[in-house]
């Protein structure tokens, strides 16, 4: 009656079989069975007074592991203090170094959430926790994927910033999706079009592409992945210390990508950026990207069956607040939700403070595990 098993190397869906033969003194019983198929998701131990922000309407903070090492957090959590853990993920999916993460929040719409190299995800800053979304944050594992990480070389005289962030890195994973992560400090300015990182050949982006980040002292900035292998500034931010997170598809992927069918007057933005689109990698993963302007409706578009989440996810990408005027940039907030009614998944556009506006708005950063 005391026996136990603990099974650790069990990845998300997963089918577990058990056999078991009861024995004691007189002898042997008969064998049982039991077949366990492990949840995609594991819903995570919340600490340090967070907890769940509208169970059954949104999902509460959550992890899983894709087949191919990355790994992805969803839910909303509340009213727990800036700078404590929130929680803290099993040792193997954590990441090889402290990541810094933008996402959104009720008290502002920007909110930095760290994870650390133990694996603890803490709320660094943000003024109201009444909710945050974790739904922005995806990373490749490195002691699930085992990566052999590169080094960029650094434009002008930015460097690493160091400490817990050690050194920007940059790799491929077995699906052929890039992953850059770092913080950088040190440049002579942010000037538009500065490079910051570059990289080896086959890491350029398909078309310009544009991604909200961190900068100090935790302020919201961007900057974009481009076509020449390289990490470009897009005129905000600071130089004290500057954070680079992104996932994508570079032109050499074989995921194949089909065009958004753009709805409530957006339109592709055009010049050298993406055009608006979804693409699903065979992990599951669905991503979008695409720079997209002059809506005035929403949804943006919508996705069909089998390129949606299970529940509702807000998302973090970047947007202006006016015209196209880099000194306009600000986070957006895009909530992707299967209309049971329509039958279709909505691509949506949420009122954050202060509000984006139409000048273009990014896509680039949506990425979920496809489940309906």
């Amino acid at each position: 009656t005391n026996t136990t098993f603990q099974i650790t190397t069990a990845r998300p869906l997963d089918i577990i079989n058990f056999e078991v033969t009861p024995k004691n003194d007189m002898g042997a019983g008969s064998i049982g069975t039991l077949t366990h198929t492990k949840p995609l998701w594991t819903v995570a131990n919340l600490t340090n007074g967070w907890v769940c922000y509208e169970p059954g309407v949104w999902p509460c903070p959550s992890y899983t592991l894709s087949s191919a090492g990355v790994v992805l957090l969803q839910g909303l959590a509340k009213d727990g203090p800036t700078g404590a853990s929130m929680f803290t993920l099993p040792a193997s999916l954590a990441p090889n170094k402290q990541i810094i993460f933008t996402s959104n929040s009720s008290g502002s719409s920007h909110t930095r959430i760290d994870v650390g190299q133990g694996g603890n995800v803490v709320v660094k800053n943000g003024s109201d926790n009444s909710w945050v979304s974790l739904d922005s944050i995806r990373f490749l594992s490195q002691s699930i994927a085992n990566p052999s990480w590169l080094a960029p070389s650094y434009g002008g005289t930015w460097v690493a910033y160091g400490a817990e962030w050690g050194s920007t890195q940059y790799v491929k994973d077995t699906l052929g999706r890039a992953h850059i992560y770092g913080l950088i400090k040190g440049g002579a300015n942010l000037t538009a079009g500065t490079t910051l990182l570059g990289f080896n050949s086959g890491y350029q982006a398909p078309a310009y592409e544009i991604w909200t980040t961190t900068t100090d002292p935790d302020n919201t900035a961007s900057y974009q992945i481009t076509t020449l292998n390289t990490a470009t500034a897009r005129g905000q931010g600071s130089t004290g210390w500057f954070a680079i997170a992104a996932m994508y598809h570079p032109a050499s992927s074989a995921t194949t990508f089909n065009n958004l069918a753009l709805t409530g007057g957006w339109v592709n933005y055009g010049a050298e950026y993406s055009t608006a689109a979804y693409g699903k990698a065979s992990d599951g993963i669905v991503s979008l990207r695409g720079l997209i302007k002059s809506g005035t409706g929403a949804p943006i578009a919508t996705l069909p069956a089998g390129y949606c989440p299970a529940s509702r996810n807000l998302f973090s990408t970047q947007g202006t607040t006016g015209t196209a005027s880099y000194s306009q940039q600000s986070i957006a907030r895009i909530d992707i939700w299967w209309d049971g009614a329509a039958n279709n998944c909505k691509v949506e556009l949420v009122n954050t403070t202060p509000a984006v506006m139409n000048g273009w708005l990014s896509l680039n950063g949506i990425h979920f595990m496809q489940e309906r």
